[in-house]
């Protein structure tokens, strides 16, 4: 990838929340779309077209919808060949870091089941997730109802 268009994803994607950052940089991803790019015979300016559009779209400013037809229009090949290199590029590099991110969900997420009142909570506030993060008032799990005998 050239050195400007490099710097110029480096800077959006310092712009991504950190989690999102460790996502993307779990993976080697200007390599991995280096060497699909070598594996379908992309001379050296369309594998730096190709890494470009892949880092556009890491940065959320291409829409992954449109990786295909981005990669068939500035590389110049066929709709078929295109979509054989998004399947490639989702398998080694997009497939890896969604992996990445889950673990990292659920590492978070262990050992908090959420209380029935959260439940609550989150139904009658007609679906705000912030009802999760709130800590119970108690560890018993009874929620706000704790000291009435039921």
């Amino acid at each position: 990838m050239t050195e400007k268009a490099q710097q110029t994803i480096k800077e959006l994607l310092a712009k991504l929340p950190k989690e999102a950052q460790d996502t993307i940089n779990a993976v080697d991803w200007i390599k991995i779309s280096e060497e699909i790019g070598n594996e379908y015979l992309f001379d050296e300016g369309d594998v730096n077209v190709f890494q470009t559009i892949t880092g556009l779209v890491l940065a959320g400013m291409t829409s992954p919808d449109f990786y295909a037809k981005r990669i068939e229009e500035e590389v110049s090949i066929g709709t078929e060949r295109a979509e054989e290199i998004r399947d490639e590029a989702v398998k080694r590099i997009f497939t890896p870091m969604a992996d990445k991110r889950m673990g990292l969900l659920k590492a978070n997420l262990k050992g908090s089941e959420p209380a029935w009142h959260q439940n609550v909570d989150f139904i009658l506030s007609g679906g705000d997730y912030t009802a999760f993060f709130k800590k119970p008032e108690n560890d018993s799990g009874n929620g706000p109802l704790t000291d009435q005998k039921v």
